[in-house]
C-alpha cells in the first residue's frame, strides 16, 4: 500500500514543480510585454522631444515672418521706428517668444510623462522578473514538503520499495 501512497506524493510534488515553472514563464512573458511597452514608451517621448524642437522651429520661422511683414506695413504707414509703431512691433515679439515657449514646455511636459510611464513599466518588468523566480522556488519548496509531509514518523521507507 506504501507504494501507491509513494507515486501519489512523487505525482503531487512533480504537478506543485510544473505549476511553479509554469507561473514562471507566464511571469516571463509578462516582464518581456512589460519591458517591450517600456522601450516603446522611451521611444515615444524622444520622438516628442524631436516633434517639439521642430514645432518650435517652425514657429520662430513664423514669427520672423509676422514681425518683418509687421514691419512692412509700418513702414508703409510711415510710422517705423516711432513710439507706437515700436510698441506694437515689441508686444508682437514678446508673443511669439512667450507661443515658442508654451510649445517647448507642454513638449517636454509630454516627454516627461513618457519618460515616467517607461520608468514605471521597467520596475513593473523588474518585479514580474523577479515574482516569476519566486513562484518558481515556491513551487519547489511546496513540492519538497509533500514529500516531506508523506514520510511522516512511523510510516515504514522499507514499504517503498
Amino acid at each position: 500500500m506504501a507504494i501507491p501512497t509513494g507515486i501519489a506524493l512523487a505525482l503531487t510534488a512533480g504537478s506543485q514543480i510544473l505549476a511553479g515553472q509554469a507561473a514562471q514563464a507566464e511571469a516571463e512573458s509578462q516582464e518581456a510585454v512589460t519591458e517591450f511597452n517600456a522601450r516603446l514608451a522611451r521611444d515615444k517621448a524622444r520622438q516628442i522631444a524631436r516633434v517639439t524642437e521642430f514645432k518650435q522651429e517652425r514657429q520662430s520661422l513664423e514669427a520672423q515672418r509676422t514681425a518683418s511683414s509687421l514691419q512692412a506695413r509700418l513702414g508703409a504707414a510711415g510710422g517705423l521706428g516711432e513710439g507706437t509703431s515700436l510698441l506694437i512691433e515689441a508686444e508682437q515679439e514678446k508673443e511669439s517668444r512667450l507661443e515658442n515657449l508654451i510649445i517647448g514646455f507642454e513638449g517636454r511636459i509630454a516627454e516627461e510623462q513618457s519618460l515616467s510611464q517607461a520608468g514605471i513599466l521597467t520596475e513593473q518588468a523588474r518585479l514580474l522578473k523577479k515574482r516569476g523566480k519566486n513562484v518558481a522556488l515556491a513551487g519547489g519548496v511546496t513540492a519538497g514538503t509533500t514529500l516531506l509531509t508523506g514520510f511522516a514518523p512511523g510510516e515504514p521507507f522499507a514499504e517503498l520499495f
